[in-house]
C-alpha cells in the first residue's frame, strides 16, 4: 500500500502504529493501537466521516486527509487510504444499485490537474466535514461501504450527488 509521506513521516516522528498481518484475512495492513488513536484524537487530528458529507482539507499534493477504519475485535484502527479536500464522502451506500449511481456520477467528471481550484458554493442541505488548518488530519469512516467522489465530479455534480444522498438514507 502506498499512503503520503505526510501519514508515514508523522507515524514514525510520534512512533504510532505498526504494520500487521491480519491472521484471519492474511490482509497485511498499518494499524493504530487504541492508545495511538486516543494520542492523535487528543490533538483534535481525527474527525467523523461515518455519516459521510463533503470533505474539506488538504488536497493530495499537500499531504491529503487519512482514513481509519475500526477494527471492533481488536479494539484497533486500520489504515486505509487517504483522500483529499473537496471529495465527497457518501453515507454508509444502502445498496449496490446506489453505489454504481455514484459510480457513474464519478465518472462523469473524471480527476483533471491537481492544480486546478475545485473550491465552490457549499449548498445549505450539505453534510460538511472541516479537516482544515492541522498539520495532518484523519477521518474516521464507517464500518460499512461507503463511497468518495472525486473533486472534480464534486464540484460538478454537488447537487445530483445530495440527491442521490437522500435515496441513499436508511429509513430506521
Amino acid at each position: 500500500m502506498i499512503f503520503g509521506t505526510t501519514f508515514e513521516d508523522y507515524t514514525s516522528k510520534h512512533k504510532l502504529g505498526e504494520w500487521i498481518t491480519c491472521p484471519k484475512t492474511k490482509d497485511y495492513h498499518f494499524e493504530l493501537s487504541e492508545t495511538d488513536f486516543h494520542f492523535i484524537n487528543n490533538l483534535g487530528l481525527i474527525f467523523n466521516g461515518m455519516d459521510g458529507g463533503l470533505i474539506l482539507g488538504n488536497l493530495h499534493k499537500d499531504g491529503g486527509i487519512h482514513l481509519l477504519s475500526p477494527i471492533f475485535e481488536t479494539n484497533t484502527y486500520k489504515y486505509v487510504g487517504e483522500m483529499e479536500g473537496w471529495e465527497y464522502l457518501t453515507k454508509p451506500l444502502k445498496s449496490k444499485e446506489i453505489h454504481m449511481e455514484f459510480a457513474k456520477i464519478n465518472e462523469l467528471t473524471k480527476p483533471i490537474s491537481p492544480d486546478i481550484e475545485t473550491d465552490f458554493k457549499i449548498p445549505e442541505n450539505c453534510n460538511v466535514v472541516d479537516t482544515s488548518n492541522r498539520e495532518i488530519s484523519f477521518l474516521m469512516l464507517n464500518t460499512f461501504p461507503q463511497f468518495i467522489l472525486n473533486r472534480f465530479a464534486t464540484k460538478k455534480h454537488i447537487h445530483l450527488i445530495l440527491d442521490l444522498e437522500i435515496k441513499n438514507t436508511f429509513n430506521y
